[in-house]
């Protein structure tokens, strides 16, 4: 894990930073934004440590994935009620699009963690105005084993994209979906190192497309019943 802890870096030193702030002021003077911003640098370390903690869970082996019959539908209703107001609050547009009738085969736990993973990161990472969508794609489309049908679910934003460092962190995925526990990944943040691993879990293939400056696509590959 001493890889990733460059990612609790920023928010310790932002919430030490605003708190010794806040003491050196006098009484009278002391005012309640630097204290919200340092609550909410201290919110953002208990997510990262939480994080954290799942992905040793995933490195260690100790979650395993329980397949079954989902309609992807109501996995994105709630997916998008759980970001909606963190969305709104950025002025963000979230446009989540599927058939209604769609039904895949997959732990709808775990994909839920792949897909709240890369909404956080996109909403994270989009400006005012921006847009996130997740669709089915017709791209890649390709048959999946076990007779059961590939289908492509693409997860885009117009945000600030990924450098080339976290996509070739990222890309091994293709063709190597399971990964062993000392897999290394070089300065990929926590967030796209869970999705890594859990996607590893689910054997999904997954296609990534990303400019910095530009914004990022995902396309995962799932079973379609």
């Amino acid at each position: 894990m001493l890889h990733l802890s460059h990612d609790l870096k920023t928010p310790l030193t932002s919430l030490q930073g605003y708190i010794d702030t806040w003491l050196l002021l006098p009484a009278n003077e002391r005012s309640s934004d630097l204290i919200e911003v340092a609550a909410n640098s201290g919110k953002y370390i208990q997510q990262l440590l939480s994080q954290m903690l799942e992905l040793a869970a995933l490195e260690n082996g100790q979650i395993t994935p329980d397949l079954k019959e989902t309609k992807l539908s109501l996995l994105l209703e709630e997916l998008k009620q759980y970001f909606a107001p963190r969305a709104n609050t950025q002025k963000v547009q979230l446009d989540f699009e599927v058939d209604q009738n769609l039904s895949i085969i997959t732990d709808p736990q775990i994909l839920m963690r792949v897909l709240s993973n890369l909404v956080d990161n996109a909403i994270r990472y989009t400006p005012t105005g921006g847009i996130i969508s997740i669709k089915l794609s017709a791209a890649n489309s390709s048959p999946k084993g076990r007779g059961h049908q590939g289908i492509w679910l693409s997860v885009s934003d117009n945000g600030s994209g990924m450098h080339k460092h976290e996509l070739q962190a990222l890309q091994p995925m293709r063709n190597k979906p399971r990964f062993k526990r000392d897999d290394i990944l070089p300065q990929l943040g926590v967030g796209l190192a869970i999705v890594r691993q859990l996607l590893g879990l689910l054997e999904c293939n997954i296609d990534i497309d990303s400019t910095p400056g530009e914004g990022s696509c995902f396309q995962i590959e799932l079973q379609k019943i």
